[in-house]
């Protein structure tokens, strides 16, 4: 920790305070029968985008989560910790929510605070805000800048950053920041580049990562497949092309686990369907679901995997089959919760609900949320806990699901044991 640039203490008491008040609706101490109050939106500063409207219970949400998140000791859990607190900012760019990301970043005590500041310039200058993404790279590259920083967290950041520049027509400084990254992130920056190209050399970009994909190692054969996926997409208007990439994802996937090649199926019908394709997106979630028949899953996963299927299928057009096989996930799940380790029984059900949502069935995603809470709740340690609360959280404000006043009664008991653990 010597040299670190960050406080060595938990959220300042404002920022605690709000957050107590955003669950609970009282300062520390108050009774946990309190109902969640609707946390006030921050008004926007002068220079930040200005937030989207999202309702009460979507910002209530994720400011639990960034509660959630805060609740761990920084010694010894200084990295989990930090690593949820991202995942909430992350969710809140998404969301269109710059002030109350900002907020969260600022919470950050390790060098993820960069990455957020980075990925936070990247949306306002997306939205024109060129000033104030200036801003907030200059921030992310003081953190990259530090001696004490590991190279892949270093070039993590400078990835970040590679993309702001792209985006703010900085052309020869994002070659600069991309330059010399370490090989499990010149992946990510290939898919930024992919993606925020106006015009793309396909033959050019398919060199790239075809290096990448050569080099043996999981790390970048990873990512090299989700850049393909990312040029996929960009050139389906080219049957030739497509096709193309395709037969270079399909090599590349030879030898590696069935978990990838599954993933990667799911990935091509989601740029299928984006493209206004449903026929090749269930050609592809047959595909995906003949390959999950060819081996032996965890059955969380498995669980999991049929439902993110399952929504695929649907929203291809095959409504019924979908709906069929989501609800078959979640009666498997009800038979055979005993055979699941406690571990896995949120991210099993946390799919399923997200499914739901997807298929305009809001009770019943309602109910599988309300599972995954109390699933994720019963572990003995801390980090599963944590963890999987923030990812409940996160996930029901991404998908625009609203809590029933039993889950919010279920969450103020779970934040008020986490704040006495």
């Amino acid at each position: 920790m010597r040299g670190l640039p960050f406080r060595t203490v938990g959220l300042s008491a404002s920022i605690v305070l709000g957050l107590t008040l955003a669950v609970g609706g009282a300062a520390p101490g108050a009774s946990a029968k309190t109902r969640p109050a609707a946390s006030r939106p921050a008004a926007s500063g002068p220079d930040l985008p200005e937030a989207a409207e999202i309702g009460a219970y979507r910002t209530r949400l994720l400011d639990v989560a960034y509660r959630a998140a805060s609740a761990y000791p920084i010694v010894p859990h200084i990295k989990n910790r930090s690593r949820a607190q991202e995942d909430v900012v992350n969710a809140s760019i998404e969301l269109g929510q710059p002030e109350r990301a900002l907020r969260y970043i600022e919470g950050i005590e390790n060098w993820r605070r960069g990455a957020g500041f980075a990925r936070l310039a990247g949306f306002c200058a997306e939205r024109g805000h060129r000033e104030v993404a200036r801003r907030l790279i200059d921030r992310a590259k003081r953190i990259a800048g530090a001696r004490w920083l590991e190279t892949w967290r270093k070039d993590r950041i400078r990835v970040e950053i590679a993309r702001v520049q792209t985006l703010l027509g900085r052309d020869e400084q994002a070659s600069g920041y991309g330059t010399g990254v370490v090989a499990s992130e010149k992946g990510k920056l290939a898919i930024a580049r992919i993606e925020r190209a106006e015009k793309i050399d396909v033959a050019e970009r398919l060199a790239r990562i075809d290096e990448l994909a050569d080099s043996g190692e999981l790390g970048p054969v990873k990512n090299a497949l989700r850049a393909y996926v990312a040029l996929y997409g960009r050139a389906y208007g080219n049957p030739e092309q497509r096709a193309r990439i395709r037969k270079r994802i399909e090599s590349s996937l030879d030898g590696l686990p069935y978990f990838l090649r599954v993933e990667r199926f799911m990935d091509l019908a989601e740029k299928a369907l984006g493209a206004g394709d449903p026929s090749t997106a269930l050609a592809l979630v047959d595909e995906a679901e003949a390959t999950m028949d060819e081996a032996k899953w965890r059955l969380h996963r498995g669980i999991a995997y049929r439902a993110r299927l399952a929504e695929l299928r649907y929203r291809a057009g095959e409504r019924d089959a979908g709906l069929a096989q989501l609800e078959s996930q979640l009666t498997r799940y009800e038979r055979n919760e005993g055979d699941i380790e406690d571990l896995h029984r949120a991210s099993a059900l946390r799919p399923i609900a997200e499914a739901f949502a997807a298929m305009d069935r809001p009770a019943r995603s309602r109910k599988a949320y309300t599972m995954a809470l109390g699933a994720g709740a019963i572990n003995l340690n801390i980090r599963p806990r944590i963890s999987d609360l923030v990812a409940t959280c996160c996930s029901m404000a991404l998908h625009g699901v609203e809590p029933t006043d039993e889950f919010w009664d279920r969450v103020n008991e779970i934040v008020e044991d986490l704040d006495g653990g």
